[in-house]
């Protein structure tokens, strides 16, 4: 209450001060978010992959690691999956984890996440801003390069000319040896015209069959990386399907050995979101492009158990890009109660202030039970409320979060809001404040 303090102003004044109600329990802070929802927009994406529980998910990871990363980047040919779960099982938080941990340790493997949204004009915007620009500036420089290597003749005299020999043992070594006006003092250097390498690297884009606005961004980044990449942004929403698969096409040329395209909330957006005509077009264009990165790029998606046999009876034409079969399907389960408790660990490890702090402390195994049980398993759901469980605690001043503190938690959830007839009675019942009296 306001009675509490001087003003108001001093709690504001308060804000950003470390917290320490939860000290009680030897934690620093409540580990568990008030909102469980995973997205590769979170700002803080390190933080909350740093709390993922990914040993309760180590066979679904496995899982897909087997039936997608290990044989398509083995055979370099196009393979794909479907991660099937109830919503907030966690699918989103097992391919942004995975994701994140291929972009930390394969370099010769580009990984793109997004969430479907829109369509793919979002798809490719977040592809972009994912990957950035300096990926994009070191992407054009080793296409480029490539170009210089196999037309030698074009730039060069000798086939052993240092200069040829560098950028061959790293093409990213061209940029030394860029420039915009030619001159004797440049000759000598063995300096290469920009204008001529972009010329010859147009034309390997146009064979590679690289020809929306994509190729002249690429292009344009060998003499202005920054404008060309934000010109990416800027390519028609209309064109962006087709700018994406070519953006794979240069990606391969680059020498990179696969592109992993992880497209989530397609389920979501499916039932939630688009109307019949919506849902005919995502399969008409999520088809087209399968077909047109076919070789280059292999596909994860998401979909609930009941719209799986949906796509196979409705939409053939979908399944014949991205096949739905036993062996293509990754099962991601609700909780075991065993899991849920492991998962608890792992968020309370986070934030304890003592190793001597035992390991589900505040909570009781029978607790976590329970809550599993009212959730079915959700992680998403039981995560959100062990955050307002424990702050409850917090607030009761419990010593510990038994099974008993947590039936009532849900008894008082459960009872349902007052009525407007009850509300009225309330209110009447209030004595009347007159106005002097508050002055």
């Amino acid at each position: 209450m306001l009675s509490e303090i001087d003003s108001y102003g001093e709690r504001v004044k308060e804000l950003g001060a470390k917290v320490v109600k939860y000290r009680k329990y030897g934690l620093s802070d409540n580990p568990f978010p008030p909102k469980a929802v995973v997205t590769d927009a979170v700002p803080n994406i390190s933080e909350t992959l740093s709390k993922f529980c990914w040993e309760i998910r180590n066979n679904e990871i496995l899982d897909i690691h087997n039936k997608l990363i290990e044989p398509a980047y083995g055979n370099q040919q196009s393979t794909n999956i479907w991660l099937e779960g109830d919503i907030g099982v966690g699918k989103s938080s097992i391919l942004i984890y995975m994701w994140k941990e291929l972009e930390a340790h394969r370099s010769d493997v580009v990984t793109a996440y997004s969430e479907l949204g829109t369509g793919f004009p979002h798809v490719f915007d977040r592809v972009v801003t994912h990957l950035g620009q300096p990926f994009f500036g070191e992407l054009a420089l080793k296409a480029a390069g490539r170009v210089v290597c196999e037309n030698s003749k074009v730039f060069f005299e000798k086939k052993d000319d240092p200069t040829l020999k560098e950028i061959e043992a790293d093409k990213t070594a061209l940029k030394k040896y860029l420039s915009a006006s030619p001159s004797k003092s440049n000759e000598e250097k063995k300096m290469l015209n920009t204008n001529q390498v972009a010329n010859v690297f147009t034309t390997k884009l146009n064979e590679l069959g690289v020809t929306t606005k994509l190729r002249d961004c690429v292009v344009e980044m060998l003499s202005d990386p920054f404008e060309g990449y934000n010109d990416l942004f800027r390519i028609s929403g209309v064109t962006k399907r087709k700018a994406l698969s070519e953006l794979f096409r240069v990606l391969r040329y680059a020498d990179f050995r696969m592109v992993y395209l992880f497209i989530d909330q397609l389920d979501f957006m499916w039932r939630n979101v688009y109307k019949k005509q919506q849902q005919d077009r995502m399969v008409s264009e999520l088809r087209q492009f399968a077909n047109d990165t076919l070789g280059y790029v292999s596909i994860a998606a998401t979909t609930y158990p009941d719209l799986t046999p949906q796509f196979v009876s409705q939409y053939p034409q979908l399944i014949t890009s991205l096949p739905i079969t036993r062996t293509r399907i990754v099962h991601v389960l609700p909780l075991t109660s065993d899991q849920a408790k492991t998962m608890t660990k792992k968020y309370l490890e986070t934030v304890k202030t003592s190793e001597s702090v035992p390991g589900l402390y505040p909570f009781t195994e029978q607790s976590i039970e329970y809550v599993c049980e009212m959730k079915n398993g959700s992680t998403r759901d039981i995560l959100v409320d062990l955050h307002d469980i424990l702050d409850e605690a917090v607030k009761e001043c419990v010593k510990t979060v038994d099974i008993d503190f947590v039936k009532k938690f849900y008894e008082v959830q459960a009872k349902p809001p007052p009525t407007k007839k009850a509300v009225k009675k309330i209110t009447k019942a209030r004595p009347k404040v007159k106005f002097e009296d508050i002055t």
